[in-house]
């Protein structure tokens, strides 16, 4: 996905064949996978009749001019002639594939990553997220379920995991699926409280492990431990982040709502609205993710804090964060923001996007490189 990676990797080949070749060896060849551009999903507005809508951002050769780059906007519209679909969730790359999870469509599309035009529709029920064990694709399914999805036939099979499932991510040879039980304020979100763990071999749920009141997005970092963010009852219980480690023990980390993982560092964001106001404000903790001690150093509230987050990511060489954003907190309907960082906090740049942006991705391309 990343032309600045697809030179450095080029450099560093190039060493490798200078420090081990003789003048009689011959080139060879190997592919590597490089990041040309970040997507972004932007839901619009259901409500108001505002359909989702996908930009792309191409991204500079080298790390000078890596952000230099301009948002084009209604890629998808613009590629296909036809409507991205209704509140957008998030999308993976699996092989040469862009899947695109589109909960009120009740679709995921699967889309060529380079000219973003429908190779297949794939139905699902309210697919709340996709992720991938880079051989299958992983649908959370309002409905309750997890469906798995061939890539190479694009055959179908589904295991009911508990009611309204958040979030996937994929660790330790299993599926991580969390449980909100997010319909059922009424009752405390009683059945959720829960991570389900399934393993990938077998597609059966292994056991359910018990967190916090209605957890949502998770993270993973390179040691196999899962975060997930605790979004509790709107009021009287506030949001955690808690970690699910590889032998699930589960620890509470930090206060917060969005989280993301870079490698061994876990960056927590805290966002206290005011209704009222429209007013949000957010704080930011950098941890480690296995001492789970916090950093020292911690930048992102020197310049300029993106106004009211949706969403935390990372590019794919885990160097930035990268968080979306609507203009306050009550834009629903109106265009919204990404906010790019350094992995101190330092503010790197923001773009414009479409109406409230909430997933970002970094679709890594393979190509061959000789060395």
């Amino acid at each position: 996905m990343k032309k600045t990676f697809k030179i450095a990797a080029l450099a560093l080949f190039a060493g490798l064949t200078l420090a081990s070749c003789s003048e009689n060896d011959e080139p060879t060849q190997k592919v590597v996978t490089v990041q040309k551009e970040m997507i972004v999903l932007n839901q619009g507005n259901y409500y108001k009749g505002v359909e989702g809508t996908l930009d792309r951002l191409e991204l500079g050769m080298k790390t000078s001019d890596f952000w230099n780059g301009t948002i084009t906007s209604n890629v998808f519209k613009a590629a296909n002639g036809q409507s991205l679909g209704d509140s957008p969730q998030n999308a993976v790359m699996c092989g040469s594939k862009l899947y695109v999870s589109v909960y009120a469509s009740k679709l995921v599309w699967v889309l060529n990553p380079s000219t973003k035009k429908i190779i297949k529709s794939i139905s699902t029920t309210d697919p709340e997220w996709v992720t991938t064990d880079g051989k299958n694709v992983y649908v959370a399914n309002n409905n309750g379920y997890v469906t798995r999805i061939d890539t190479a036939t694009y055959a179908k099979d589904s295991i009911q995991v508990g009611p309204n499932p958040a979030c996937l991510v994929v660790a330790n040879k299993h599926l991580y699926a969390s449980i909100s039980d997010g319909f059922n304020f009424a009752n405390g979100y009683v059945n959720g409280k829960k991570v389900a763990k399934i393993d990938l071999k077998t597609f059966k749920k292994t056991k359910d492990i018990a967190v916090g009141v209605n957890p949502g997005r998770m993270d993973v970092d390179n040691a196999g431990n899962v975060f997930v963010v605790c979004i509790g009852n709107y009021g009287t219980i506030k949001p955690e982040v808690q970690r699910i480690s590889t032998s699930d023990e589960v620890k509470k980390v930090a206060d917060g709502n969005n989280i993301v993982c870079l490698n061994n560092l876990l960056y927590v964001f805290n966002s206290q609205t005011n209704w009222g106001a429209g007013a949000v404000k957010t704080s930011a903790k950098i941890f480690n993710s296995l001492s789970l001690q916090e950093e020292s150093v911690n930048r992102f509230e020197e310049r300029e804090m993106a106004p009211a987050p949706t969403g935390v990511f990372t590019d794919l060489n885990k160097q930035y964060v990268i968080i979306t954003s609507d203009a306050d907190a009550n834009s629903f309907d109106k265009p919204g923001f990404v906010y790019v960082y350094k992995k101190d906090g330092s503010f790197v740049k923001k773009f414009n996007v479409g109406i409230h942006p909430y997933f970002v991705l970094f679709p890594g391309i393979q190509t061959t490189v000789t060395i």
